[in-house]
């Protein structure tokens, strides 16, 4: 499923750039000198931008490594964001012709290696570049954060209300990230989002004995499309990456186990493999219940706006208590969401509803040995 650039194809020197509303990443080799980046017919590498001048800007090598020259262009060329008429280039350096920006990539280390042994600081979503469609810089989003970085992962755990006892530990890829990818729903396990997932799952995986030693993992899933009769085949490929044997299970959108198609045969399958299954965002009533008996669902947890600000509503907690008996009576584990409340987290687990705690921080997962090149 994935393939990483090998030393001797990563240390050619090449611009990574995405074309103007372009979700796709693409990779130019500078194989000749000098190498013209411009949007005439002679340029070596075309770009298609009328603020970029016929013959822009060169590459040149040099004895000590590789310069960049601007060729008296009308919109300039900037290096790392400093202006620039010639400058040195090096790995990882960040090239601005007009409004093309453009990444200049040459070493001898493996890309997925430098994905998973450099990571970047989480920061919020940025801004969405002007004119440029949501769902392209949303996939660029995704293609950036397999291609440069680390996955953000949140680990949580699930307790029970009355013992205290940790039960499961449940993982996802953290926002903005995740919902980037909930937009990107597809059937090819080839595309960045399905990639993304399948890479998250199998990190998760490896590193289950330091996160959450001896106990069962929910692994979440990001994306509609994901769950059909394939999912098998995808907790089966994660789970070879866990060092010691536990149960294995997924987490999955409330709404996609009702309107997913072949839901129902899905959960049989995972069911007669013993996979565990948890439900996240519950907001149905007690008919949604009944409807799930056939095949009752390891946790169940509620949506937040079901929880918020109950301990100071009697009546809703009224009916948070009767819709808790009905899981009860179908062998259903109840859980709260973990962002609410301390006054509401101590109403519900008087009724019986267990606790889901939160790392502080999503934890970057890059420890994938650089020999296990997820192929």
């Amino acid at each position: 499923m994935f393939s990483a650039l090998t030393n001797a194809q990563d240390a050619r020197p090449r611009f990574e750039y995405y074309p103007l509303n372009s979700p796709q990443l693409r990779s130019v080799e500078v194989d000749e000198f000098p190498f013209v980046i411009g949007r005439g017919e002679t340029a070596t590498l075309q770009v298609n931008s009328t603020s970029v001048s016929r013959e822009h800007a060169e590459v040149t090598k040099t004895p000590t490594g590789y310069r960049l020259r601007d060729l008296g262009s009308t919109n300039g060329t900037s290096v790392n964001g400093q202006a620039t008429n010639d400058s040195p280039l090096a790995d990882g350096d960040s090239v601005s012709v007009a409004d093309i920006d453009l990444t200049f990539v040459c070493t001898s280390m493996g890309r997925l290696q430098r994905t998973l042994t450099r990571p970047l600081a989480r920061r919020s979503a940025p801004p969405l570049p002007r004119g440029i469609p949501r769902e392209v810089a949303e996939s660029r989003g995704m293609s950036e954060a397999l291609l440069y970085q680390c996955l953000p992962i949140e680990w949580s755990q699930i307790v029970h209300h009355d013992s205290q006892q940790v039960q499961a530990a449940a993982i996802k890829i953290a926002s903005p990230l995740e919902s980037w990818m909930q937009v990107a729903d597809s059937k090819d396990p080839a595309a960045v989002a399905s990639r993304l997932e399948s890479l998250a799952w199998q990190l998760a995986c490896e590193q289950a004995d330091q996160k959450a030693a001896g106990l069962p993992l929910l692994l979440g899933v990001a994306q509609r499309e994901t769950y059909s009769q394939n999912l098998l085949s995808a907790i089966e490929t994660a789970a070879a990456w866990l060092p010691t044997r536990r149960r294995i299970g997924i987490s999955i959108h409330w709404e996609w186990t009702t309107d997913a198609p072949d839901a129902a045969r899905v959960c049989q399958l995972l069911r007669d493999r013993g996979v565990m299954l948890s439900v996240d965002g519950f907001a149905g009533g007690g008919a949604c219940i009944d409807a799930m008996q056939r095949f009752p669902p390891d946790y169940l947890v509620f949506a937040e706006r079901l929880i918020r600000g109950i301990a100071t509503q009697p009546r809703r907690m009224q009916q948070l208590g009767v819709l808790q008996a009905n899981c009860e009576a179908c062998g259903i584990n109840t859980v709260m969401p973990a962002s609410i409340s301390h006054e509401d987290e101590l109403a519900c687990g008087q009724i019986g509803i267990g606790s889901q705690r939160q790392n502080a921080t999503p934890q970057c997962s890059a420890s994938v040995p650089p020999e296990h090149a997820l192929a």
